[in-house]
C-alpha cells in the first residue's frame, strides 16, 4: 500500500511511503486473512473515495 500525508498547516505534502498490510491472529500466532470489509474500504480509498 502506498500512502501520502498532507499537512493542512503547511499546505503541502509532508510525507510519502509504502507498506504491507498484514492482519495477525494473536491467539493462533499466525497471519490471518484481511477481513472483506477492510479490504473493500482500502480499495475504495485507493480509488479516491473518502
Amino acid at each position: 500500500m502506498r500512502y501520502a500525508v498532507y499537512s493542512h498547516r503547511l499546505g503541502r505534502l509532508a510525507a510519502e511511503g509504502e507498506g504491507t498490510l498484514v492482519c495477525f491472529d494473536y491467539r493462533q500466532n499466525r497471519k490471518a486473512p484481511v477481513p472483506e470489509k477492510l479490504r473493500a474500504r482500502i480499495a475504495e480509498l485507493q480509488a479516491g473515495g473518502s
